[in-house]
């Protein structure tokens, strides 16, 4: 009795196969690398909510004067989504490209305003580096590294060091 109770505490139903049978997952895979950058690109519509709906902009922090650009990425990272879940094995490249790109232009946008300071920046107080900006670039370094270390895995040169479980 109690061997079936840890049993089934240490799985969760998710659904069921086609031939009906349920089907068992360990809740710590829901989180694992291989599946962070799939959430990541589902976030993307609660992102999208967030910016457009309530005005708060983290994850595209760097084009916050340019709603259509904005708009475009969004449409971007939803295809993102589509290909990460449409061909799984190509989830470490989508998110290193996607996120390299995110990085490139965040470090270009943020540089350029900390080492151009304007009249204007200074007599406005507007221009520099915001919260939201530093927010979306953890955010896509984070995803560039989870990448990178599924790669690196893949490759033969990932350990359980650096907290990957060979049998996901």
């Amino acid at each position: 009795m109690q061997g079936n109770i840890a049993q089934n505490l240490q799985f969760v139903k998710v659904g069921c196969s086609r031939s009906g049978k349920a089907l068992a997952m360990n809740p710590a895979s829901l989180f694992s690398p291989a599946r962070l950058i799939t959430l990541y690109y589902a976030a993307t519509i609660v992102f999208l909510l967030l910016d457009f709906v309530l005005g708060i902009n983290v994850r595209l922090a760097f084009l916050e004067d340019w709603p259509a650009w904005r708009a475009l990425y969004y449409l971007f990272c939803l295809l993102c989504l589509v290909l990460v879940i449409w061909r799984p094995a190509w989830r470490s490249w989508i998110g290193i490209t996607e996120s390299l790109l995110t990085l490139s232009l965040l470090i270009i946008n943020m540089g350029l305003r900390v080492v151009i300071v304007t009249d204007e920046m200074i007599e406005s107080g507007r221009g520099y580096v915001t919260t939201a900006e530093i927010v979306n670039f953890m955010i896509a370094t984070s995803v560039v590294y989870v990448g990178y270390l599924q790669k690196l895995h893949a490759a033969g040169g990932g350990s359980r060091s650096i907290g990957f479980n060979k049998n996901l």
